[in-house]
């Protein structure tokens, strides 16, 4: 595996197409949050769920990302600590690419490449699995 730094714009450029998503996400939110006032028994706006009636490995993602917004990063983390993880993550290079104008490189090896799969796909289900059980199923 070989890290290093390259230079890179201080603020990188999504593609169009995350624009698009995110405010076709947030606009099912306030849709659905304008509808129903937060009831209990606004639908989920989690599509798996509503299909098979067990959370996804990303549900509780909305809900995280508001109690970070109200500054209860304990509640994101109970509602989906990988979630929560990959988000502190992203910030902390989003943050570090903002103040040195560097990126972070990884290249790995095929055998790397093997075990990083395996690991987040353990992490995951791992992730999955916590998220079932704190949230429960439909049935």
């Amino acid at each position: 595996m070989n890290v290093w730094l390259e230079r890179a714009s201080r603020l990188p450029r999504p593609p169009w197409w995350v624009f698009v998503v995110v405010g076709l996400w947030i606009g099912l939110i306030v849709l659905v949050s304008a509808s129903f006032g937060g009831s209990p028994s606004a639908p989920s706006l989690c599509q798996f769920r509503n299909a098979t009636g067990i959370p996804c490995p990303g549900c509780g993602g909305t809900r995280g990302a508001r109690a970070i917004l109200d500054g209860s990063p304990e509640r994101a983390f109970d509602l989906n600590p990988l979630l929560f993880a990959f988000l502190t993550l992203w910030g902390v290079f989003f943050v570090r690419r903002l103040a040195t104008g560097t990126r972070v490189v990884v290249r790995l090896t095929s055998r790397g490449r093997r075990v990083a799969w395996t690991v987040g796909t353990t992490l995951l289900l791992l992730g999955w699995a916590y998220v079932i059980w704190r949230q429960g199923t439909d049935w």
